[in-house]
């Protein structure tokens, strides 16, 4: 009886290792992915940058454009002649401030999250 007692509690032993062993096996495997999916968002990183900045340089123009409902260009029917809008100056003394603001705000909101 004491033999199979100390049988019992010797595979007992052997198998709390073997889980163990499993579950720390896991536990670095799931680091190793947690640290590939990091580097490969790092690698992302300045490419979500570049695409967020050339988006905020053509969304005030757009802006501006869809609010005033011009046409600035416009083209005659019979030749190749390419007329500009008369209110080109204003589109363009709207769209250059509300672009530099945003830009501005941008870079401002990156710093602060980087000193963060």
């Amino acid at each position: 009886m004491e033999k199979q007692k100390i049988w019992f509690l010797n595979c007992k032993n052997r198998k709390d290792s073997t889980m163990s062993l499993v579950y720390n096996l896991m536990t670095q495997q799931d680091a190793a992915s947690n640290i590939q999916l990091a580097s490969s968002m790092k690698q992302d990183s300045p490419i979500m940058n570049a695409i967020a900045a050339l988006t905020m340089v053509f969304l005030p123009g757009t802006l501006t454009a869809i609010v005033l409902s011009t046409g600035i260009f416009s083209t005659v029917a019979q030749g190749s002649d390419v007329k500009v809008s008369g209110v080109w100056w204003l589109w363009m003394s709207i769209t250059i401030p509300l672009t530099l603001i945003t830009m501005i705000c941008w870079c401002c909101y990156r710093r602060y999250k980087t000193r963060k």
